[in-house]
């Protein structure tokens, strides 16, 4: 079981969660200084990983070197392609599962802002959509599919892309009208 920091003082649990995982199949944890939040890696289960500038921003700014940080994901998390793109502005977390999600291997679903809501937004999703258009997996290139991000309210950003499958069923969030 690899066991990056949360980063997060507040959060002591999700530091906790890697040793009782560890400790229950009777695995050896693996250590490592660097800073890595769950819903900031995003794999397709066949090599291509996803992660966002804030996590490599994260590791840098306790001192880690940026081409570390990949190096490290590539070894460790079964990546052979990473590819880091932009967070959302505004949006505390930085993690990728606010605005994309694989669907099968081939497919990712990222979301979408009209520009009249959230134009700086609306640019960085543009932006990561056509960057994980010309990715290839395989001998295809990855299929983008664009979402509606639902506006979010008193400054908390709102997604349907932050999802959990569990035994065949995809579950997703929703928020009142």
């Amino acid at each position: 079981v690899l066991d990056p920091s949360y980063g997060q003082p507040l959060r002591a649990m999700d530091d906790a969660v890697p040793r009782a995982i560890a400790k229950a199949f009777k695995v050896p944890i693996l250590k490592t200084p660097l800073i890595w939040q769950g819903g900031n890696l995003l794999s397709n289960g066949r090599g291509l990983v996803l992660t966002t500038t804030q996590s490599i921003n994260a590791n840098v700014e306790v001192g880690s070197d940026a081409d570390a940080s990949v190096r490290f994901v590539m070894d460790h998390f079964g990546a052979r392609q990473l590819v880091v793109l932009e967070h959302l502005l505004g949006e505390t977390t930085g993690h990728v599962d606010m605005f994309a999600c694989f669907t099968s291997p081939d497919t990712v679903l990222v979301g979408t802002y009209p520009k009249s809501v959230a134009p700086s937004n609306a640019g960085v999703l543009d932006r990561n959509a056509a960057r994980l258009a010309k990715i290839r997996v395989g001998d295809e290139k990855l299929q983008v599919i664009r979402i509606p991000m639902p506006v979010g309210q008193d400054r908390v950003c709102r997604t349907f892309t932050n999802v959990v499958f569990a035994n065949g069923t995809l579950l997703v969030p929703t928020y009142p009208g």
